[in-house]
């Protein structure tokens, strides 16, 4: 083979195919075009960077909507995205037609605009810093959580009736329990409502899988369900209950 031509060999591959686990394509590179194609490389790989921020700053944006159109925990909608409150009037009137004070509407729309705008300081931050989607990202954007500052604002009874009047799922309830399982031994049964956990009112999925991970495990801890509209007190260890889950919705007079 003449010195003008590098020789570039790989497993051979059809050119309009990707070849995902393979090497380079099989060529003949002209040695004076190497060293063209080498010098134009720097320019190649800044031209790829400003797209690459681009669609960073073009997924920022998109997930910042996403948090303020989406229930922190949409797996506990009863209804689909499209019927839930999106803007400020729509949850406003959703909200008085369920009963809330105009002081109590004021309070709701005034932390929940209050967030949407830290969120969207953070995320302006984390995209002018470069921690845009990384762990400290998720770690401080879950930090401004609304329904947590609503559930400190309002107490967990008004917060129970907010989750029914924007469309939300507020009880977990046990579909199946596995066999030989805490739960199980507990006297749990399927069609249970979890109520309380370590003297903790439960509302949704999240919520439980966070107080059976703290505390010691092993310990000895209160657990309430509804069952057939009366409260039922149990007693389980701390720790994974061996049950299947969903969201229900339950209105206090169900109770």
């Amino acid at each position: 083979m003449g010195s003008s031509q590098i020789a570039v060999y790989s497993n051979e591959v059809a050119p309009h195919q990707h070849a995902e686990f393979s090497e380079s394509v099989p060529a003949v590179v002209p040695a004076e075009k190497s060293d063209q194609n080498d010098a134009q490389a720097p320019f190649s790989l800044s031209t790829f960077d400003k797209k690459l921020s681009d669609i960073e700053r073009r997924l920022a944006s998109l997930e910042i909507d996403r948090l303020e159109s989406t229930p922190p925990d949409s797996s506990e909608s009863v209804r689909g995205p499209q019927d839930l409150p999106r803007s400020g009037d729509q949850l406003q009137n959703q909200l008085r037609r369920a009963g809330f004070s105009d002081s109590e509407v004021g309070v709701i729309s005034a932390t929940r605009d209050e967030l949407r705008l830290r969120r969207l300081q953070l995320r302006d931050t984390a995209i002018r810093e470069g921690w845009f989607r990384t762990d400290t990202w998720d770690s401080q954007v879950r930090e401004l959580d609304s329904d947590s500052e609503l559930r400190k604002t309002l107490g967990d009874q008004r917060f129970d009736d907010y989750l029914l009047a924007t469309g939300r799922n507020n009880r977990v309830k046990i579909d199946e329990l596995m066999t030989g399982s805490v739960a199980e031994q507990a006297g749990l049964l399927a069609g249970d409502l979890i109520h309380r956990y370590a003297d903790v009112r439960v509302f949704n999925s999240s919520e439980l899988r966070s107080l059976t991970t703290a505390g010691q495990a092993g310990a000895s801890t209160a657990l309430v369900v509804l069952r057939n509209g009366e409260l039922v007190d149990l007693t389980v260890p701390r720790g994974p209950l061996g049950v299947m889950i969903s969201g229900a919705a339950i209105n206090n007079t169900d109770q």
